[in-house]
C-alpha cells in the first residue's frame, strides 16, 4: 500500500522531495554550528 502511494506521487514530487532534502541538510548543518558554538562558549 505504501509502495503504491509513493509510486503514485513520486514523479510530480521529485522536485519537492529534492528541495526538502536540501532543506534538511541545511538545517542539520545549522544545528551542528549552533551545537559547536554552545560547546565553545
Amino acid at each position: 500500500m505504501l509502495g503504491v502511494y509513493e509510486n503514485a506521487y513520486a514523479l510530480p514530487n521529485v522536485r519537492t522531495l529534492r528541495h526538502g532534502c536540501i532543506f534538511m541538510e541545511q538545517a542539520r548543518s545549522v544545528l551542528q554550528k549552533i551545537h559547536a558554538w554552545r560547546l565553545r562558549s
